[in-house]
């Protein structure tokens, strides 16, 4: 068994499961209401499916009431009303934010948008993740991603969460990359959607 030390977060990572259970509701019903109240494509699909967030009370609620959505119902939604965002996003357009995109391999690119906010959560769960596979404040960690789809962002700043000493790598650069990863010596290397020889 895990021992508090081996949790980057103890306290969320060892949460009894009876009060997970009633934080994930808790959220599930926070974000249901948010993006019913701040996504129009939300609430059309919602007011199509004849509910309510006030119909969302558990998480089986969730799974059996909630319309699922693929990519291409974005894209069809902003192709109707020609909101870049596909009718997502749900906050006002005046927030900043970090837009990241799909490689628009089929088409025109899915847009992506995150706020601070959401960059701030992503980037815990990334550090989490990279104790949890063992690195420590201090160790040497490679990084190498597409970097116009935004995710290496929350990844850094999760490494810089947790006190890494990280080196992104070059997207196209094979020869440099491996001269790099000789004299950097990282303990853990991680890539995305490219390999590390393109």
């Amino acid at each position: 068994m895990l021992t508090p030390h081996q949790y980057f977060n103890p306290k969320m990572e060892t949460i009894p499961r009876d009060e997970l259970r009633m934080l994930q509701e808790k959220r599930i019903q926070f974000q249901i209401m948010h993006a019913y109240a701040n996504s129009t494509l939300i609430r059309k699909r919602f007011e199509k499916a004849k509910i309510h967030p006030s119909d969302i009370k558990t998480i089986e609620d969730f799974q059996r009431k909630v319309p699922p959505m693929e990519k291409d119902t974005v894209r069809d939604e902003r192709e109707k009303t020609g909101d870049l965002y596909g009718g997502v996003l749900g906050v006002p357009p005046t927030t900043s934010l970090v837009v990241g995109r799909s490689t628009g391999t089929t088409g025109i690119p899915t847009f992506i948008p995150f706020t601070s906010e959401d960059i701030s959560r992503i980037a815990e769960q990334w550090a989490r993740a990279l104790y949890m596979v063992g690195l420590r404040r201090g160790d040497r960690y490679a990084l190498k991603a597409l970097f116009f789809h935004m995710w290496p962002k929350p990844h850094e700043k999760g490494a810089e969460l947790l006190g890494l000493q990280t080196l992104e790598l070059e997207i196209i650069d094979v020869e440099l990359n491996l001269n790099m990863l000789k004299y950097f010596k990282p303990k853990a290397f991680w890539t995305g959607t490219t390999p590390l020889l393109p």
